[in-house]
């Protein structure tokens, strides 16, 4: 039996980050890769995301049912406690060898946390980063990489950023973002399969929508910024494709929102989550992705897409030249979409970035790194190093 690696998931967005690694592997000798299930995953409110999962083939190790449909912060602590609970009895029983746990999220802190009570290593991805507005995930992202004893990360000051912290240095791996790989790796779906499927004509055109909550700038403010941000981009006449937010608190008026406009808008097309194939070839297709997700900061320069990044959910993180930043209004947000559209500087631009986050090959370089790392009970006594 080789040895066990547990991939803890809680929504489509940190399994986006472990899926191409999972499938490297697959093919790695003597180890044995899982995932742990949990959170939004299991929530048909929001589009009961595991049958994707079960889809993809990984073998599942258990299931977490944690998250309150609530939109208090009381609720999210609630769900908190729940997946804690929920981790420490499996992870007691089935004892991984390892733990692994991505991005900034309670999921990874619970996974992270659950590690080190029970003394299990935890590897931990997109450490280091930061961003100014990003809700109660900036605190959380350097309490899980504390929590961490191996450290995967995008970029280089990432890295400097988690020495600064006090972490060993020979513990920081600069991988670049495993995302990436997903985009990469995803089978080729030619666009008129996905546009037929909607039925949508071979010469139309398509913004690409992702916009989440901003809690600590106020529930009411992601309200305000999907109702602005759709109002611009329907300007255009295009189709759009936009997805639900995840499910931070905030999320229910901002589907609202969303729903409205779709009432009286035919071109906009919504989704809880799509096939990876279809969903990168709408990305790579699409005229502009728009929103505040971190795949416009993270992604969008990779496949050379324009971004239109909507308000300040994302403040303080590097972004390409392919990414305008603009305010939560609607002639902005058009404007910008006009841009990407049509202006052949900025878009030439586009066209000659590089990809700020890596190559597209993080995950082989992360798969190596978890086949070759051991630790004794001795390693996993962390020391601040200054």
């Amino acid at each position: 039996m080789g040895r066990k690696i547990f991939f803890i998931t809680g929504a489509r967005s940190d399994y986006d980050l472990m899926s191409p690694i999972l499938r490297t592997l697959a093919d790695t000798p003597d180890i044995e890769a899982s995932l742990v299930v949990c959170a939004a995953h299991l929530s048909p409110f929001h589009g009961n995301n595991i049958e994707i999962v079960k889809q993809d083939g990984f073998h599942i190790a258990g299931t977490v049912e944690s998250l309150l449909c609530s939109e208090s912060w009381e609720g999210r602590s609630l769900s908190f406690s729940n997946l804690m609970d929920g981790l420490t009895r499996l992870l007691a029983i089935q004892k991984p060898d390892m733990i692994f746990v991505a991005g900034d999220r309670e999921e990874a802190l619970a996974g992270a946390l659950v590690g080190c009570f029970l003394r299990i290593p935890v590897a931990h991805s997109h450490g280091g980063d930061r961003c100014l507005a990003s809700d109660i995930d900036e605190v959380l992202r350097p309490a899980i990489s504390k929590l961490a004893n191996l450290h995967f990360v995008a970029t280089q000051a990432h890295a400097t950023r988690l020495e600064k912290m006090g972490e060993q240095a020979d513990s920081i791996h600069v991988t670049g973002a495993a995302g990436l790989d997903r985009l990469s790796g995803a089978d080729k779906l030619p666009l008129g399969a996905v546009y037929e499927k909607y039925g949508l004509v071979d010469n139309d055109r398509h913004f690409l929508v992702i916009h989440h909550p901003s809690p600590t700038l106020g529930l009411d403010e992601g309200v305000h910024e999907i109702r602005e941000l759709l109002s611009g981009v329907l300007q255009l006449g295009h189709t759009v494709f936009c997805g639900y937010p995840n499910f931070d608190p905030g999320n229910i008026g901002i589907r609202a929102v969303i729903d409205e406009f779709k009432l009286t808008h035919e071109n906009l097309i919504t989704y809880h989550h799509l096939p990876s194939d279809e969903f990168t070839t709408l990305y790579r297709n699409a005229i502009a992705i728009v929103g505040n997700s971190s795949s416009i900061v993270t992604e969008s320069g990779y496949l050379k897409v324009p971004g239109v990044l909507v308000g300040r959910r994302q403040e303080l993180r590097t972004i390409g030249p392919n990414v305008l930043t603009v305010n939560a209004d609607s002639s902005s947000v058009e404007n910008a979409c006009r841009q990407c559209l049509s202006d052949q500087a900025f878009l030439s631009k586009v066209a000659e970035g590089v990809s700020l986050y890596g190559d597209g090959k993080a995950s082989v370089r992360i798969a190596d790194i978890l086949a070759n790392t051991r630790f004794s009970p001795v390693d996993l006594l962390k020391t601040i190093t200054y």
